[in-house]
């Protein structure tokens, strides 16, 4: 009687542990983002500038809004950085293969699509109609996540303007006069810097 008493304290020990490790473990994923998609990417407008001697100067926001829907969020963004000078600002999107599935229930597919690079649109709009085009994507996966480090150029930073956002939209729905796929906010005026001004080394510039 004592064994077996002993055998349900350990295995209910082990459970209780188990679980534990699942939540952490969990946890851990959830906050994972591969080295390359949260760095400053330096595209070849701010290469050039830095060559003539110019410093531009990048700032970085936390997003208040970082989720498209806070009940059941398809996408996340995280990682921004912003350059007013060059007009430029990047951002890094999350999602998992859940999305997908929703995907193949709201367009009603046949079956669920893969995650590849062109699977959504993406695109910046601000609250004046300005839409600015995307200049670069990289693209990364690690476990159910799916990552997208997503730069776009043309972007206006000046009194007029008091929210971008980034919208996406699936590829074989994209019609710009209708409301996208997905938002999310990712730039607002009058929000602090969260860790002052980003100067990338000459290493990340290549100087």
């Amino acid at each position: 009687m004592k064994y077996v008493s002993r055998l349900l304290k350990w295995s209910a020990l082990c459970l209780i542990f188990g679980v534990i490790g699942i939540v952490l473990a969990r946890i851990a994923i959830a906050n994972y983002y591969p080295g390359g998609m949260t760095s400053y990417y330096v595209s070849e407008a701010h290469r050039d500038l830095y060559q003539t001697g110019a410093r531009p100067m990048v700032y970085r926001q936390d997003l208040r809004f970082s989720y498209d829907d806070n009940d059941f969020a398809k996408f996340m963004a995280g990682s921004q950085y912003y350059c007013p000078s060059l007009g430029e600002l990047q951002i890094t999107v999350r999602y998992n293969d859940a999305t997908l599935r929703e995907v193949q229930a709201d367009y009603a597919l046949s079956e669920v699509p893969e995650a590849t690079a062109d699977l959504f649109d993406y695109s910046l709009m601000d609250d004046n109609g300005n839409r600015s085009p995307l200049m670069y994507k990289d693209t990364d996966r690690k476990f159910m996540y799916n990552y997208l480090k997503l730069c776009f150029s043309g972007v206006t930073f000046d009194e007029e303007t008091n929210w971008i956002r980034l919208e996406i939209y699936y590829k074989d729905d994209i019609d710009y006069t209708e409301e996208p796929y997905a938002c999310i906010l990712v730039w607002e005026k009058g929000l602090v810097p969260s860790d002052g001004e980003y100067r990338p080394t000459e290493q990340e510039v290549g100087a």
